[in-house]
């Protein structure tokens, strides 16, 4: 589902962008159509994942660490949440950034199953009681 609807947001970033729709700056089209052309690819099982993955990691870290950046040089009026402040930057790189920086890195999703055992067969304690 996610891959058809990012094939779907991307066809229409190429077709704004090939049409002149996005007045100022129309090559941010194509960006998002190759991004969003990436996110579709990773839906489909095989060994390209990890770096498709990494790829869109990359970019979703960059642009939130962009967002930071933008709001210590020139803060916004903030207040809200629908206004732009430095601790909407900072609660998006939170959340989104640095799984997305960790995707780029490792080229894995994060996971706590490896710390806690949460997936495992065997209860952390190992005798069978939680």
């Amino acid at each position: 589902m996610l891959g058809l609807s990012c094939l779907a947001f991307g066809a229409g970033f190429a077709y704004a962008s090939a049409m002149d729709m996005i007045p100022k700056n129309g090559w941010i089209g194509w960006v998002f159509a190759a991004i969003c052309g990436l996110i579709a690819m990773s839906c489909i099982p095989g060994k390209h994942v990890a770096v498709t993955g990494r790829v869109v990691g990359g970019f979703v870290f960059l642009l939130c660490a962009v967002y930071v950046v933008s709001e210590i040089r020139n803060p916004g009026p903030g207040g809200n949440r629908a206004t732009p402040s430095l601790k909407n930057a900072l609660a998006l790189f939170a959340l989104w950034g640095m799984p997305a920086g960790y995707v780029a890195l490792r080229g894995v999703y994060p996971t706590t199953a490896r710390l806690g055992n949460v997936f495992g067969k065997e209860p952390p304690d190992g005798n069978g009681v939680n």
